[in-house]
């Protein structure tokens, strides 16, 4: 499960001229979500959580998170929430790269 972009919100649409875009984007959602919700109900679908500070690499504390989500948890994605208020850019994709390799 992951999320969909315009374009397959564009697809369904253009195969399918019986509804309009915003009817579209609810069934595809809904439909989603209903195959989401039958992944967690069979325990397909697993949610881990994870708190730590987060620093840029040239700073020297704070690493700890950095260290464990990149030698234990191996993530196939990251939720970054605001983390890109706090820190340039060049600075997160450090850490991105850090914590995927």
């Amino acid at each position: 499960f992951n999320t969909f972009s315009i374009e397959d919100i564009m697809d369904s649409f253009n195969k399918d001229r019986s509804m309009n875009i915003v009817q579209t984007f609810e069934s595809r959602v809904t439909h989603l979500l209903g195959s989401l919700r039958s992944k967690l109900v069979q325990g397909h679908v697993t949610v881990e959580l994870y708190a730590g500070i987060v620093k840029p690499l040239s700073e020297r504390d704070g690493h700890d998170i950095v260290k464990f989500i990149a030698a234990k948890v191996k993530p196939y994605s990251i939720g970054w929430s605001n983390v890109i208020d706090y820190m340039p850019l060049d600075k997160l994709h450090e850490l991105g790269r850090a914590m995927s390799s």
